[in-house]
């Protein structure tokens, strides 16, 4: 099971238990069930989302990422995600109520905590995104080492049901590094007998996000405690 989903989908537990809007987690690594209702556009990679999104111009954004500093391009328009803790999310769900119509259709794009992992290869940060390599609904369409020691799996399910760049970005500490998520959800709606092949525009898009992600320096340490009176 994908550790990040379900921490994700914990979060949305607990917001609806207390009576506040409900989130969706986007169904990251989560298998193909899917939410009914409109607002989506099914697996026509979000309707008019795609339209919206692919169009906007992109923001030079400085955010701390845990104890880095992180230099990286959101686009115009879409909201942080301050309920999300484990790192910085943008999401397109931010805010939305989905009693009144659904999951809507369109990115996330996420930067993890840096945490303690080593990856062999990208076949090993595949399969930490996705264990199930046999998942009937799953097209695995790139797994590359780049350069800067940074790796990364690229991925579909149902065609475009669900859209997703993980990108690993080592850190100088070898043993650290912080996860780049750029994922795509179709939207509430039927899946199609007969799925499209996944959009190359959506994913070469997801791209940018992590690929312009540049971690600059060490975030300041808080201050020491003040020494007893």
């Amino acid at each position: 099971m994908n550790l990040r989903f379900f921490a994700s989908t914990m979060v949305v537990v607990a917001v609806a238990a207390c009576g506040g809007k409900k989130d969706e987690s986007n169904g990251r690594g989560g298998g193909t069930g899917v939410a009914t209702g409109g607002g989506g556009g099914g697996t026509t990679a979000g309707g008019g989302a795609k339209g919206k999104w692919l169009a906007a111009a992109w923001k030079p954004t400085a955010v701390e990422v845990g104890d880095v500093k992180v230099k990286v391009d959101v686009p115009d328009g879409l909201p942080a995600n301050d309920e999300y803790m484990l790192g910085k999310d943008w999401w397109v769900g931010v805010g939305v109520d989905i009693t009144k119509g659904g999951f809507p259709g369109g990115p996330r794009l996420t930067l993890d905590r840096p945490r303690t992992e080593t990856y062999a290869d990208a076949e090993a940060l595949a399969r930490d995104v996705e264990p199930d390599a046999k998942r009937l609904d799953l097209i695995e369409i790139a797994k590359e080492s780049l350069p800067g020691g940074r790796m990364r799996f690229v991925s579909a399910t149902n065609g475009n049901r669900h859209l997703d760049v993980t990108v690993w970005i080592p850190l100088a500490d070898p043993t650290k590094g912080v996860r780049c998520n750029a994922h795509w959800y179709a939207g509430s709606g039927e899946t199609p007998a007969n799925p499209p092949p996944p959009d190359t525009a959506i994913i070469d898009w997801l791209k940018k996000f992590c690929d312009s992600a540049q971690v600059t320096e060490a975030a300041a340490a808080p201050p020491p405690p003040a020494p007893p009176q």
